[in-house]
């Protein structure tokens, strides 16, 4: 794995932790005790005297908290690589929601989470909900929390009126992999502290996390550092979560090598040299499969393919879009006309790869009179197509 696909995935490992569950200092289902927000409804507390233990009072709320929404972004580096990412979040109880962009080299990528009665869904990009089988417990998050609270200084105990205290931990060990940023052997510890702001009465506002560490890299090692801010929107606020309402099925070719998801309502229906599925209508179709690539590169394949759906759709053009799929460069073509063997007026979207000795294709057909909803399923397709050993 390359150095920016790894920090891609610590950052999201990390947003993860924070924002869904197992990360309260209770160790409880509640709100993660870095979401932060002004104007979140929290419990009820009399105003506080002089001598209020604001910490305390942090403490206690976050402890009572059982439902909140949350905002996160921040900044991970790791050696010469930089990712930036920025999320929202809902907890209510067990359940939870998740978006998030991370950017890596002007590259942005986007990812959806949800965990309702116990189950989990996952979504990147353009691609469809997915049955996910991942988990993000991580006990050792909320630990580190618990302990940053109970080692805050209150820098503002003798302030007066409405304005934010500010509670600042000591520096304290940070261990990445307590965090989810690596496995075991992976990197050294580190340190931390973490600033938390509240209202005088204890409501939580935000918390911000700076960590640095070494990660190893290859025969040495990389600067790792974190800055990480989260607000509460809000607390005890009871948000509704819900399942996704469309969540495809995983198709794994193990003869041909790659796998890739189809709805719900498509029916397979493959043969010896391909793979297929049969959607509701007359003409709607997955096709997938694998060939020797005859020492042929991907211009002449992806040229020889659209050349043929042309010739076997009665149609003088069609065009050839530069994609990847699965990782690989690829090409994504499309094509309008009229076949018989599909079922009259069709759109076909083949995506063309070629990956050692073999070159791969992807092919959804649908109803011609409905080409933007055949090109999004196209996409969605191939957003979640991977070759596999």
């Amino acid at each position: 794995m390359s150095k920016r696909s790894l920090i891609i995935g610590l950052a999201l490992s990390l947003v993860l932790l924070a924002c869904q569950g197992g990360s309260s200092p209770s160790g409880g289902a509640g709100a993660s005790p870095g979401a932060t927000g002004h104007g979140a409804s929290a419990p009820a507390s009399s105003s506080p005297g002089p001598a209020t233990d604001v910490a305390a009072a942090l403490r206690e709320q976050l402890e009572a908290a059982t439902s909140g929404e949350q905002r996160m972004s921040g900044t991970l580096r790791v050696g010469d690589i930089q990712a930036t990412f920025e999320s929202t979040s809902s907890s209510n109880g067990p359940d939870s929601t998740l978006v998030m962009s991370t950017t890596v080299g002007g590259v942005v990528s986007t990812e959806e989470r949800a965990k309702v009665a116990g189950a989990r869904y996952l979504r990147r990009g353009d691609g469809p909900w997915l049955n996910d089988s991942s988990t993000d417990e991580n006990p050792g998050v909320g630990a580190a929390f618990k302990r940053a609270l109970a080692s805050v200084r209150d820098l503002d105990a003798n302030a007066s009126g409405s304005a934010p205290h500010r509670l600042v931990s000591d520096t304290l060990e940070f261990d990445p992999v307590e965090f989810g940023f690596a496995a075991a052997g992976q990197t050294s510890p580190g340190i931390a502290t973490f600033t938390f702001m509240t209202e005088p009465d204890g409501t939580p506002l935000s918390v911000l996390v700076e960590a640095s560490w070494m990660a190893r890299s290859g025969g040495g090692n990389d600067d790792a550092s974190l800055d990480l801010t989260i607000e509460f929107v809000a607390l005890n606020n009871g948000p509704a979560i819900k399942a996704p309402g469309d969540v495809w099925s995983m198709f794994s070719s193990d003869r041909f090598g790659y796998a890739y998801a189809t709805p719900t309502a498509f029916n397979p229906n493959g043969t010896k040299g391909y793979d297929g599925f049969i959607g509701p209508g007359a003409t709607s179709y997955i096709l997938s499969s694998r060939a020797p690539s005859q020492g042929n590169g991907l211009n002449v394949i992806a040229e020889s393919e659209l050349a043929t759906w042309q010739q076997q759709l009665q149609a003088s053009d069609g065009t050839s879009d530069v994609i990847t799929l699965g990782g690989e460069p690829a090409r994504l073509l499309s094509v309008s006309g009229r076949s018989p063997d599909l079922g009259g007026k069709v759109s076909v979207y083949e995506a063309v790869a070629v990956k050692g000795k073999y070159f791969y294709v992807v092919v959804v057909v649908t109803p011609r009179e409905d080409a933007s909803s055949g090109r999004l399923l196209a996409r969605q397709v191939l957003a979640t197509f991977s070759f596999i050993d």
